[in-house]
């Protein structure tokens, strides 16, 4: 395989700290939502990998669309990323993507090739629920 692109971002302070790319382009401060007992001040990890998700998969819905000429006039593709914890004391993520396509009559099979494609669905598949609902 050929690397296309490496991001480089440094932690500081974990959860209740900041983030930056090395670019510059991201400088966030981090934080514990509040129903996880924190100020809610600063985005947190969920947030962050949920903005993620949402947008890769809409990427690649947009470009199997393409590849497979499959009619569509828009979409949307919104992520709800979940923290649980067991009576272990271990903690675990779970994903619900809501899916808008417009235009779209083959929508089942548009989200299959996307799921197929997309390299944070390749990630988390077997490792965490996800759900996907055409809205």
């Amino acid at each position: 395989m050929k690397k296309l692109y490496e991001a480089d971002v440094v932690s500081k302070g974990g959860r209740s700290g900041s983030i930056k790319s090395s670019d510059g382009l991201l400088d966030l401060k981090v934080d514990f939502p509040k129903e996880m007992g924190g100020s809610g001040d600063g985005t947190n990890p969920e947030q962050l990998f949920a903005a993620a998700y949402a947008s890769c998969f809409e990427q690649a819905l947009l470009h199997m669309a393409e590849v497979h000429k499959i009619r569509l006039e828009g979409t949307s593709v919104r992520a709800k990323v979940s923290v649980s914890a067991d009576d272990a004391g271990s903690f675990h993520l779970g994903a619900k993507l809501e899916v808008t396509l417009k235009g779209c009559d083959e929508s089942e099979k548009l989200i299959k090739f996307a799921n197929a494609a997309c390299p944070y669905s390749k990630a988390v598949k077997g490792n965490i629920p996800v759900e996907i609902e055409v809205v």
